[in-house]
């Protein structure tokens, strides 16, 4: 359904079911969104093998805007390849949107030092990591920015359109 400007009672006027289902029922379903918790994601990943990694993903859709923020923190048996590290998104988004979809990234090597980058929608139904190391804009996969190993992490927030 959607949202319905409220119509105004007036004094003497009899207030119908119709009257409430339209003005009061179906918008608090339309505003209902907003005040939802966070849904919890485990998503699959191209290019990642999690094996023991901590992941924790969540997000949040108004309308067609989604919210997606998630992490993972790199166990002994977490493995990547040479190959681009994609993760796939929780609601499909709208093909035309890559572009304008840019999120943030913090990229962590793990006692070392931190590096700052960007996700963005790959495919509708993917998520890919670039970051930007001494002024080159590259890939994250098993050996960039770093070479990965326990403890290191990826931590992002993306917000995009639905299909």
């Amino acid at each position: 359904m959607a949202w319905t400007t409220p119509g105004t009672a007036t004094a003497g006027e009899v207030l119908t079911a119709a009257f409430w289902n339209t003005n009061v029922r179906d918008n608090s379903n339309e505003l209902a969104p907003f005040f939802s918790a966070w849904t919890s994601y485990t998503p699959s990943w191209t290019n990642l093998t999690v094996g023991n990694a901590v992941v924790t993903a969540k997000y949040f859709q108004i309308g067609k805007t989604v919210f997606y923020f998630g992490s993972i923190v790199w166990g002994s048996t977490t493995s990547a390849t040479s190959s681009t590290t994609l993760v796939s998104l929780p609601v499909t988004a709208i093909s035309s949107n890559f572009d304008l979809a840019n999120g943030s990234l913090f990229i962590g090597d793990s006692g070392t030092r931190g590096y700052v980058g960007v996700c963005a929608p790959q495919t509708t139904t993917t998520m890919i990591f670039h970051h930007s190391e001494s002024g080159n804009f590259g890939d994250v996969n098993a050996t960039a920015p770093f070479t990965f190993g326990v403890a290191d992490f990826l931590k992002w927030s993306l917000i995009y359109q639905a299909a």
